[in-house]
């Protein structure tokens, strides 16, 4: 009946899938379809990437519901299906690939997140200055919700403390990520503009593909494209690496589109991890990685501020204060690693009322 109606519909339907209900078959019995038909092994199984693999369908159609497919198994299903650039549609629903278009002239990496405040833009730039240190000339390009309305070059060297200070008096955007990125790696980037997000991550409109064409103008022989929030670029990439924090609730990433992004990346980075929730959440981080992608490498890791330059210098002659955002939990990691960068002397800190996990700096004002 489902399929009489989708081809009485305008479907030309060119293969089929058996996802569950078999229990009203004979023992390993596929019904004829008239058409190529299979039996679904897992989610990732041989079966589940031939049947879209070997059809080259326009679009997968969803026929099955509860009991045969529950919510998290039908999300898989849609992962697969996005991730090899095919529309996954049902009776309510379609979602579309959010990665679309020609590849770029040169190799490309992504680095995507879960969500806002993962630290993609802290991997992207550990991505880029090792890419830098290899002389691939990396051009990180950064799309963000408050990028500049049309692509934006920070060419290497050339952010500074006066520049964005000037940003500020014409009223722009001087924190965009794509200006930290200049700042912390050293390399030229671009800045780019999203707005919206989907649930498999497609921007609702966005200037990345033209801010990822120009970083090829520029000479690039490496583009780090670098997602926004739980947005993902939308041009394609050669490989991708997903950053989770470690504090992510971890149907984040197995349940809803979590196995998109998942299959989408061959590097996972879970950061954070030293926090009490990290501690916890690990175990079911590693596990939905090994279910989903094992054959991806993880990575756990940290994060403590590091000063770019000589703190001790510039704080002695007149003591500043630095505001530093500081999740639940980290002030005293935070206090030793800073206290480092000023030769041992811990500063004093405090929270600033008002302002959530924001943390103020103190440094003393005795100097040797």
């Amino acid at each position: 009946m489902g399929l009489a109606t989708a081809r009485a519909m305008g479907y030309e339907v060119v293969g089929a899938l058996l996802v569950g209900g078999v229990e009203k078959l004979a023992a390993g019995e596929v019904p004829e379809l008239g058409v190529r038909s299979g039996r679904r092994q897992g989610m990732r199984g041989p079966r589940s990437r031939r049947a879209i693999d070997g059809s080259a369908p326009e679009g997968v159609l969803d026929l099955s519901d509860e009991p045969v497919l529950g919510y998290r198994e039908r999300m898989e299903l849609a992962a697969v299906a996005l991730v090899r650039g095919v529309p996954y549609l049902g009776a309510d629903f379609r979602l579309d690939p959010p990665i679309s278009g020609p590849p770029l002239a040169v190799p490309a990496l992504a680095v995507i997140g879960t969500g806002k405040r993962t630290g993609k833009t802290a991997i992207a730039g550990e991505v880029a200055r090792t890419a830098a240190r290899l002389g691939r000339n990396p051009v990180v390009v950064a799309m963000g919700r408050g990028g500049p309305a049309a692509p934006q070059i920070a060419e290497a060297g050339t952010v500074t403390v006066e520049r964005l200070l000037e940003l500020v008096r014409r009223g722009q955007h001087a924190a965009s990520d794509y200006l930290e990125d200049a700042v912390t790696t050293g390399v030229t980037t671009v800045g780019a503009r999203r707005a919206g997000g989907g649930l498999a991550g497609a921007p609702f409109v966005s200037n990345v593909r033209p801010a990822a064409e120009l970083a090829v103008r520029l000479g690039a022989g490496l583009v780090v494209l670098e997602g926004s929030g739980s947005a993902v670029p939308p041009v394609p990439w050669d490989a991708g690496i997903l950053v989770v924090p470690a504090s992510a609730p971890p149907e984040y990433l197995g349940g809803y589109l979590g196995p998109f992004r998942l299959l989408l990346s061959d590097v996972v980075v879970v950061t954070m991890a030293d926090s009490p929730a990290g501690l916890e959440n690990l175990p079911a981080l590693r596990s939905h990685v090994q279910r989903l992608r094992d054959d991806a490498r993880l990575i756990v890791t940290d994060f403590v501020p590091h000063p770019l330059g000589d703190v001790r210098a510039r704080t002695c002659s007149s003591p500043r204060r630095h505001l530093v955002r500081s999740p639940t939990g980290r002030p005293a990691i935070w206090k030793r690693s800073m206290g480092a960068a000023w030769s041992g002397e811990v500063p004093a800190w405090r929270t600033v009322p008002g302002w959530r996990r924001t943390w103020t700096a103190r440094r003393g004002t005795t100097c040797s």
